[in-house]
């Protein structure tokens, strides 16, 4: 889904690393990692237009993207309230794209409407406060992580 980042969509965690600073151990967070869902359920609504002044193979477009992953099934719940993430998120945007001989190269930037209790937060400071036992919604949200930027190659609709 346009907005998110590849396969982020749904449960994540902090992908969290080792590292050694002054001999001692200290974990960070540089990115989320998914946890994935035995379910999912996606859609896309995209609007394309000419591009004013250039040749055919040049376009636009604006786009809707809505989608959910989730976990039917109880038995493999996280049951781990502001993670689980589950619930359908929704995103808009706007992208150009050329075409050529052997497909369609796109940029787009995706916005995401509803994001969840992670996504526009940090993941080290999602970390921090897990390991600390303070709840998500104590670490700040940064707007900019609304925005996402799409490359793709291939075909269009």
């Amino acid at each position: 889904m346009r907005g998110w980042g590849s396969q982020l969509v749904g449960p994540k965690l902090p992908a969290v690393s080792l590292i050694s600073q002054g001999g001692q151990p200290d974990t960070i967070a540089e990115r989320y990692s998914p946890v994935g869902g035995l379910a999912r359920l996606l859609g896309s609504a995209e609007v394309q237009l000419p591009m004013p002044g250039f040749s055919d193979a040049w376009q636009t477009f604006l786009f809707l993207d809505a989608g959910r992953i989730w976990t039917p099934d109880r038995r493999f719940a996280l049951n781990a309230g502001e993670i689980d993430q589950g619930d359908y998120f929704t995103s808009v945007g706007a992208g150009i794209g050329y075409e050529t001989v052997v497909g369609a190269i796109q940029f787009a930037v995706g916005y995401k409407l509803n994001p969840s209790a992670l996504d526009l937060r940090s993941p080290q400071g999602v970390l921090e406060a897990l390991q600390q036992g303070r709840p998500i919604s104590s670490v700040p949200t940064e707007p900019r992580r609304r925005l996402h930027l799409h490359f793709s190659i291939g075909s269009t609709f």
